[in-house]
């Protein structure tokens, strides 16, 4: 995305998908992310996407929806502790007029920190200080069980400390369960234990978020193919199979947070 955000309707929603940056991965970096898949054929998967093996681009991006009065936000970014060239989620989000505070609700997909990160400031402050927020029970009483956050270290005490923040502020739901007009969470665990996707449907369009089902290009081709970043490998690669099947059968448009300039959305879009 050149310009930080794309703007598409599924009906009468408007959605924009909205960049929080990306880096370059060079290849040994891909290979041990792939660790099962020989070096051969991954390099030539990433030639067959288009991609530079030594450089292969890893976009991190947010799904913005306005349905009606509601303005949505799937996910927040990494704030300011992700990578370099990352956390430019606030300044795109300007380029279509929108400031945190115009935010009414935020859809937490799964709480990885390229996902959730971006909720407070480094002081602890509300960074969307009117929103509410939407995640799935599985994935919020995994993530605050204080045992396992107790043996992540740094990274389990940044999680209890946000999840601690917004708790009275958010809605727990199922893996079915309807989000806002039109919307409604999809099952898509695997990669976490509460993973959600989004179902988008208005005026006869469907569009589908597939958020971290996939993380690689590379992946379309070859599903089966196995990130080290998913909680349960064997569980995600069905997950990720179901749905691309499903988009694929029903032509649905469908938006991958790893998305770039030359596939911002892939299907019909």
């Amino acid at each position: 995305m050149a310009d930080g955000f794309y703007e598409f309707n599924v009906g009468k929603i408007e959605c924009v998908a909205i960049s929080d940056g990306h880096v370059d991965i060079d290849f040994d970096r891909m290979q041990a992310r792939f660790p099962d898949v020989p070096a051969k054929d991954l390099k030539k998967a990433i030639k067959s996407a288009g991609q530079d093996p030594d450089a292969s681009p890893s976009h991190f991006n947010t799904l913005l929806i306005r349905s009606g009065v509601e303005l949505i936000l799937v996910d927040v970014g990494s704030g300011a502790s992700g990578a370099a060239g990352t956390g430019q989620l606030i300044d795109n989000l300007a380029k279509v007029g929108v400031v945190p505070a115009n935010i009414n609700h935020i859809v937490i997909s799964h709480a990885h920190g390229d996902h959730v990160h971006g909720l407070l400031t480094k002081t602890g402050e509300f960074v969307f200080r009117n929103a509410r927020y939407v995640i799935s029970a599985l994935e919020w009483n995994y993530w605050t069980n204080k045992e396992l956050l107790r043996g992540l270290g740094d990274y389990g005490t940044t999680l209890g400390r946000i999840f601690d923040k917004i708790s009275r502020r958010t809605m727990r739901i199922g893996l079915t369960s309807p989000v806002a007009d039109g919307i409604r969470a999809i099952p898509a665990v695997g990669h976490t234990p509460g993973h959600i996707a989004l179902q988008i449907q208005s005026d006869g369009e469907t569009f589908l978020h597939m958020v971290d089902i996939l993380h690689s290009a590379v992946q379309f081709a070859s599903p089966d193919w196995m990130i080290k970043f998913d909680a349960d490998g064997a569980v995600a690669k069905e997950t990720r199979q179901r749905l691309l099947q499903q988009a694929a059968d029903d032509g649905t448009r469908a938006l991958k947070s790893f998305s770039d300039a030359r596939a911002k959305c892939y299907g019909t879009c």
